[in-house]
């Protein structure tokens, strides 16, 4: 997941993120602020894409059971305005095609 979150930021694929995520989906966007629904999702995940910049990710561990994990990952994003860190948490589940889609994602899930 964190990979292909990273590619759709570095394609600047708005659709490609937001379908990453389960209709009723939340995510942090930024730590204190919540975005629940794709529509909240859109908009939040629209202003990381106008930074106009780089990400690097990849997963530190999976744990899952059935069709749900437990992910956790280590993310770096690089623009002309920002530098940014984080250790992410994650909830996904999957999808009847096989597919995995995010149901919580907390990029500042180390935070306190």
């Amino acid at each position: 997941m964190n990979a292909a979150f990273a590619a759709a930021v570095n394609d600047r694929d708005l659709d490609g993120l937001v379908d990453l995520y389960e209709p009723e989906a939340l995510l942090v966007p930024q730590p204190g602020e919540r975005a629940l629904g794709r529509d909240e999702i859109r908009a939040a995940l629209s202003a990381l894409l106008a930074l106009d910049g780089r990400m690097e990710a990849r997963n530190r561990y999976c744990l899952q059971v059935g069709d749900v994990a437990l992910l956790q990952g280590e993310w770096r994003f690089s623009s002309p305005g920002a530098q940014l860190t984080g250790v992410s948490a994650e909830i996904v589940r999957r999808q009847p095609d096989g597919s995995w889609r995010y149901v919580v994602d907390h990029p500042f899930g180390s935070d306190d």
